[in-house]
């Protein structure tokens, strides 16, 4: 950590602490009274709900007790260096052995230091010290050591201020730019709409003999069918071990409500033992299992299908891709989801499945209206993807904003600041002249 702007020291987390300490040891229970406790588990997307807390079974040494300022670091698992500063302690707090507690000088901005132990050359040392453990882990020491630069105290109130503005900025175009993934379904599922009732393709609907209640009216020259009228069921149960090389197609193959195909395995790979469906490239596999998750999709090759499945041969008259976004749009949804049943498995079965009204154009129309909705969801994809792309950038910005902020470079320097190397000298001097902490149960640094 070279090259720090004029008036900035580099120092280390132990240096401008009042004690890196391990947490309390005790059993928790969720009604009592005195202390709380607060745990790993506890801190979800940096929030507490202090109200929440179990009562610690065992009355801490106020030692163990968080004061405003602190800030816990995760020791172990998945969140090992995560931390969480402590604004305010609502409740007396013990904090948890598998919690590190940062006692942060009061004669710092706490806030800067949380945030550095946002950025990457905090984790960066973090993973250095940590390498090569069985399991990832954090403790004093590797806490301790870890270099930080150290601004004058007006600095970092102005790198705070800072970073809380543009923080705020990008966690706007976060939420803005994540709702695009619901929006995306709710648009294709809009295009499904109104291409079929012909709105898609310019057509206006006209009074139509409707079979059932929830079906509508539909342009001149079409008509609702029976399901069966323009699809057959290709039931054809066959043994598994006279096809075992063949690919081997489950509902779990099948991506929802996307007619994408999912990674596959054969027969033979997948161990199958019981019956199966034979299918033919250009048959449409459809899963009868939970109808609401809108699972199916186009084979451009031979293979056998889960029991679970009907793989489906559109008649003279259906256009193969027309019934292939029919069947994972809504409105065949709330045809299918009638017959599903109140089973732990809803499903719906063949005799049921062929009573379902399709609204059938001319063939030359269905070719038609698939153009248009593969066009419009190519632009609607191309629309998603770019918003992910936006979404890592912003994540990127973020990182790269702390990693200006700590080499001087987000705010003005000041040179009527205090230097830092004064900040820090009185630091030490208060930490020397401090009254030695009594070490109680729990504590082991």
């Amino acid at each position: 950590m070279s090259g720090l702007p004029r008036g900035w020291v580099e120092t280390s987390l132990a240096e401008i602490s009042g004690g890196i300490t391990y947490g309390f040891t005790t059993k928790s229970s969720t009604v009592g009274e005195g202390a709380r406790l607060l745990r790993i588990t506890d801190i979800q997307d940096y929030k507490v709900d202090w109200a929440s807390l179990p009562y610690c079974d065992d009355q801490p040494d106020p030692a163990f007790l968080v004061r405003s300022g602190d800030i816990v670091v995760a020791r172990t698992g998945a969140t090992t260096g995560k931390s969480y500063l402590i604004r305010n302690v609502p409740v007396p707090t013990a904090f948890a052995s598998y919690l590190i507690r940062i006692a942060v000088s009061h004669e710092l901005q706490s806030d800067y230091i949380w945030k550095f132990m946002q950025g990457p050359v905090y984790w960066q040392q973090i993973q250095v010290v940590s390498k090569g453990t069985a399991q990832p882990g954090a403790n004093a020491v590797i806490l301790g050591q870890v270099a930080i630069p150290l601004p004058p105290l007006a600095e970092q109130k102005r790198i705070v201020a800072k970073l809380d503005a543009l923080n705020a900025k990008s966690a706007r175009a976060r939420t803005e730019l994540a709702r695009i993934e619901t929006l995306v379904s709710r648009y294709k599922q809009a295009v499904l709409s109104k291409a079929f009732n012909g709105e898609l393709v310019g057509l206006v609907s006209a009074a139509t003999e409707k079979p059932h209640a929830l079906c509508w009216d539909l342009p001149f020259g079409w008509r609702w069918v029976a399901f069966e009228e323009a699809v057959e069921i290709a039931s054809n149960l066959v043994n598994p071990n006279t096809i075992p090389d063949l690919p081997h197609i489950a509902p779990d193959n099948i991506e929802s409500g996307t007619t994408r195909l999912l990674p596959y395995r054969t027969i033979k790979e997948n161990g199958v033992i019981s019956a199966k469906h034979r299918f033919y490239a250009g048959q449409i596999l459809y899963s009868k299992i939970r109808p609401y998750l809108r699972k199916a999709v186009i084979a451009d090759f031979d293979g056998a299908c889960s029991a679970d499945m009907y793989p489906l041969a559109p008649r003279d008259v259906l256009a193969a891709r027309y019934l292939l976004q029919w069947l994972v749009g809504e409105q065949f949804t709330h045809f299918a989801v009638e017959h599903q049943g109140r089973t732990v498995l809803p499903k719906i079965n063949q005799n049921a499945l062929n009573k379902t009204p399709l609204p059938l154009p001319p063939l030359a129309v269905q070719h038609e209206i698939v153009r248009r909705i593969e066009s419009a969801f190519a632009k609607i994809n191309r629309l998603a993807k770019e918003a992910k792309r936006a979404l890592e950038l912003v994540g990127r910005l973020d990182e790269a904003i702390l990693a200006k902020a700590f080499r001087g470079e987000l705010v003005p320097q000041d040179e009527n600041d205090e230097p830092a190397e004064l900040l820090l000298a009185r630091i030490r001097a208060e930490r020397e002249t401090a009254p030695k902490g009594k070490r109680g149960r729990g504590s082991k640094g």
